[in-house]
């Protein structure tokens, strides 16, 4: 048996999980587990194998128009890691080469306040950071201007 044969076993067979998971999973296998491994035999997979593939992802990342990002790199290896879990309940292999591999880590973007400065340099940029949040002053504008005068008055009341 291939691992693309496995990986569609194990869609099939997947009951309980919400829809929206299951389209993930479908599309995770479809678009980057099958073409990197599914013409292995699931016997022969090797964190050797596992590696490599997630290396090619790294490398076209170059050439993407939209590189892929740490996280979905890491859900590909999570769906890989529980396709190859359950793999191994069913005794077909004895231990789980996804667990092994290495990928770029999940670095959180760290918050910043939309200071004058930061305003300033996005208004001439339009570059802004990853994540940016408002002051209470900033709030009290979006509000007051979005005519929002209850949560208004709600907000200066918080304060």
């Amino acid at each position: 048996m291939t691992v693309g044969q496995w990986l569609d076993i194990w869609l099939a067979t997947r009951h309980g999980i919400r829809p929206a998971t299951r389209r993930i999973c479908t599309q995770l296998v479809r678009d980057y587990l099958r073409p990197g491994l599914g013409n292995v035999a699931l016997a022969e997979l090797t964190i050797g194998r596992v590696q490599a593939m997630f290396t090619g992802l790294l490398r076209a990342n170059a050439t993407r128009v939209r590189p892929l990002s740490a996280m979905t790199l890491q859900r590909i290896r999570e769906v890989l890691r529980a396709a190859l879990n359950g793999a191994i309940r069913r005794g077909l292999i004895t231990s789980n080469p996804a667990r092994w591999v290495e990928l770029p880590s999940l670095r959180r973007p760290r918050a910043v306040v939309w200071t004058e400065a930061r305003v300033a340099v996005w208004r001439a940029t339009g570059e802004r950071p990853p994540v940016a949040v408002w002051t209470a002053e900033q709030t009290a504008a979006f509000l007051l201007h979005a005519g929002c005068i209850r949560c208004m008055r709600c907000f200066t009341l918080r304060r």
